[in-house]
């Protein structure tokens, strides 16, 4: 058991988690993975650690791997492209960013209570990237209402970020012809650009060395919904942020900064901000999986456990919301793991919930008011097959003939 200095020999070692929780500071989740490990999900102005209980730490190597394989793709990620090329590209965004703090921005630091910029904590830096790329950025509704945004690379994915911010600087609030200057995708590497730039400016030793943004692109953004997650031509970009503020322990925090920006996603939630750290966080640990089996495969067992919570937590509702989000997590965790063949080795928890869920389905596809959604049924299918499992795939048969039989005019 590692002890941190100034703890006596008997005095056991706790969690980030745990000193947060005696002030009040709840995660929204926790996954506890393999080796005592932990991952908990928190809102934005929740990431700051206990000061006390700080120590430097590496990743855990599951998280090594997401980092690795997002930052891979993030070097060729349109207008990041663009930036990294520039050797010296942080420092010459900080010097941009530093110059609009001091003159047309300076209202935001006052306003986040950030006294030093060269000393920001970890939702300190959260906010003021957000603050500082949804208020140098438009939206470029032309580009997506003509399809140009479809059709990359556009004006914008051809610029670097320092291109992009210095014209919204320009526009901003006084070119009311002016179109914009990016889509998500565009905005999801300006927040990364700039919090590169933030970090590198900090003092040496500070919390935000072991905290690292990551672009995302995917279909979480949507309802949860098989039918609409399953169709690739609606991806969205956005931003994921990781802390590692003790050995063995990850704080994950998510925002969307175009949705911070854009006036319709305001329309039916007025109170709705940057923070979607709960409405996403299936997908990072949908991503979690996949790193999982590449590198710590005894962490399938927490993997499994957040899908079976999901399982049981909508099991027996007959709700249609209900039953869409049944179908979601089963359809999401068949997706995660169905080019795993052998479950022989270190895999602890999958064979247990596809169990649990051919016997669910069985029984589900039994009642005239299942719902099953046409993506999850091949799934179902496969899975029924790779098992012999002759119940499940005799009950798809008679719900699908049932199904084409009420649909005959």
């Amino acid at each position: 058991m590692l002890k941190r200095r100034g703890e006596s020999p008997t005095q056991e070692r706790r969690s980030h988690r745990e000193l947060k929780e005696d002030q009040d500071i709840l995660s929204i989740r926790t996954i506890l993975l393999s080796n005592g490990q932990e991952m908990s999900f928190y809102h934005n102005e929740s990431m700051d650690p206990v000061e006390s209980a700080w120590e430097p730490s590496d990743f855990p190597i599951v998280f090594q791997e997401i980092i690795r394989e997002r930052e891979s793709a993030m070097k060729n990620f349109y207008s990041l492209k663009e930036t990294v090329t520039t050797p010296e590209w942080k420092a010459n965004l900080f010097r941009f960013l530093s110059d609009y703090l001091e003159h047309e921005g300076s209202s935001l630091l006052e306003s986040l209570s950030i006294v030093d910029i060269h000393q920001l904590s970890p939702s300190q830096i959260i906010k003021l990237s957000t603050k500082l790329v949804t208020g140098l950025m438009k939206y470029d509704r032309a580009s997506l209402e003509s399809g140009e945004s479809q059709k990359p690379p556009t004006r914008e994915d051809n610029m670097s970020i320092l291109e992009i911010l210095t014209e919204g600087r320009v526009h901003m609030g006084t070119s009311e012809d002016w179109e914009g200057n990016g889509v998500c995708r565009n905005y999801a590497a300006a927040e990364y650009g700039v919090f590169e730039a933030l970090k590198t400016a900090q003092e040496q030793g500070s919390q935000i060395e072991q905290m690292v943004c990551l672009v995302v692109v995917g279909t979480e953004h949507l309802p949860m919904e098989v039918e609409k997650v399953a169709q690739p031509e609606t991806t969205h970009a956005w931003n994921i942020f990781l802390l590692t503020p003790q050995q063995g322990e990850v704080h994950v925090s998510i925002i969307d900064p175009t949705w911070t920006a854009t006036e319709e996603s305001h329309k039916s939630n007025p109170q709705r901000q940057s923070d979607y750290t709960f409405q996403r966080m299936e997908g990072f640990i949908f991503t979690l999986g996949s790193a999982v089996e590449k590198v710590d495969r005894e962490s399938w067992k927490a993997v499994s456990v957040f899908y079976k919570s999901m399982l049981e937590k909508y099991s027996g509702r007959s709700a249609p919301e209900a039953q869409a989000k049944r179908n979601y997590y089963v359809y999401r965790f068949l997706l995660l793991v169905e080019n795993i063949i052998d479950l022989s080795d270190q895999r602890p928890g999958i064979q247990e919930l596809k169990d649990q869920i051919r016997s669910e389905y069985t029984t589900l596809l039994s009642s005239a008011d299942t719902i099953v959604s046409k993506p999850l049924g091949p799934r179902l299918r496969i899975l029924a097959a790779k098992e012999q499992d002759d119940l499940l795939m005799s009950a798809l048969k008679k719900f699908g003939n049932s199904k084409a039989h009420k649909n005959q005019p």
